[in-house]
């Protein structure tokens, strides 16, 4: 089944490693280029974590792959030789070796990916998170008056006690009309009672590769 990877970069925010992430953002990916079973990848800034605003300066990202199964991911992921050129690259300006975590369903994430607005949903699952997603996609589908993108996937391997949910939305417009709501929000944290989602508010983009 597919592989929907999620990473949070976290990099150095000196001038001397600001100036080599502007330098390296333009061929950042080169190596990843026709890489066996990787379908799309898609990178953008983070704009809101858990409502609220993050400051651009801070430099903090998002990078989405999907892949076509999890044998895939593990033949680029650590020791390939076009991973370990990634690495060479980044390495340096990043405060610590982003952590890939790993969510499979049958479905694609690709719309949600590809929309204007994606909203990222991470929370630790119980028996009731599943059937409170479908009551978030119903609720949305009645607000916004048509049916969003929406993704939803368990982890697997050391993520496997996790939920990922994915929002597409058009724009940051109807994200912050209907994406703030309380019926909404409410239903969020009722995905675990027990332990706060994480809610990511991004904008990414494709990378060609």
């Amino acid at each position: 089944m597919p592989i929907t990877e999620v990473v949070f970069p976290l990099f150095k925010l000196d001038p001397e490693s600001l100036a080599a992430l502007k330098a390296a953002t333009p061929t950042l990916f080169a190596s990843v280029k026709d890489v066996g079973g990787l379908l799309t990848l898609v990178r953008g800034p983070l704009l809101e974590e858990n409502g609220q605003a993050v400051d651009p300066n801070t430099h903090r990202s998002v990078l989405s792959l999907e892949w076509t199964d999890a044998a895939s991911f593990h033949n680029f992921y650590p020791a390939s030789e076009k991973f370990l050129s990634f690495v060479n690259i980044i390495k340096p300006i990043v405060v610590a070796p982003p952590v890939p975590q790993l969510f499979q369903a049958e479905d694609r994430s690709t719309q949600c990916l590809f929309s204007d607005i994606t909203q990222i949903i991470r929370v630790q699952s119980n028996s009731g998170t599943e059937e409170t997603w479908k009551r978030i996609e119903q609720l949305l589908e009645t607000s916004v008056g048509e049916k969003l993108p929406s993704y939803h996937a368990g982890g697997i391997e050391k993520d496997e006690a996790f939920f990922l949910g994915l929002i597409g939305w058009k724009s940051k417009e109807q994200y912050d009309r209907f994406g703030k709501q309380k019926d909404f929000l409410d239903l969020v944290k009722q995905l675990n009672a027990q332990n706060e989602a994480d809610n990511f508010v991004v904008q990414l983009s494709k990378v060609d590769i």
